[in-house]
């Protein structure tokens, strides 16, 4: 005996969400990639604009001195002319969970006054989809030491 019509179909009907709901959200490495290199040059930039539209309430930066830096830290913070600058973003790789995405990394950055002279800088960023666009919600920066 075949089962009634409504209850072949119950598999295609519960799909059905879950479907709308991936094409809704789409997850793009490429996009998650070009906001960390637009973040970086919006610090260097300082530019609030884009760094108030990146960075959701609540963000939270663990800084590679020790310390931390909200959202309003990072927006009101004086400009001031950098020691060291981006010069490229190593290794990075992105991993979706649901909502979020982690993006890792190194920022190799070089002295403005020795361009010899590196650092690297190991980094995780913690993002969320908010209103359909990606929002920085933490940070995290580490020293890579023998860099």
């Amino acid at each position: 005996m075949k089962p009634p019509p409504i209850v072949r179909c119950l598999p295609l009907l519960l799909a059905l969400p879950l479907a709308a709901c991936a094409s809704a959200q789409p997850r793009s490495s490429a996009e998650l990639l070009r906001i960390e290199h637009r973040w970086v040059q919006a610090l260097q930039e300082h530019d609030t604009d884009f760094l108030s539209a990146l960075l959701a309430d609540g963000f939270l930066d663990s800084t590679f001195r020790g310390g931390t830096r909200t959202r309003e830290d990072v927006l009101t913070s004086p400009r001031v002319e950098p020691r060291y600058h981006s010069i490229r973003l190593d290794d990075l790789k992105v991993r979706f969970f649901g909502q979020t995405a982690i993006v890792t990394g190194v920022n190799v950055l070089e002295s403005v006054d020795d361009p010899a002279s590196q650092v690297q800088i190991r980094f995780t960023d913690v993002f969320v989809q908010q209103a359909g666009r990606w929002r920085a919600v933490a940070a995290q920066e580490t020293v890579r030491a023998g860099a």
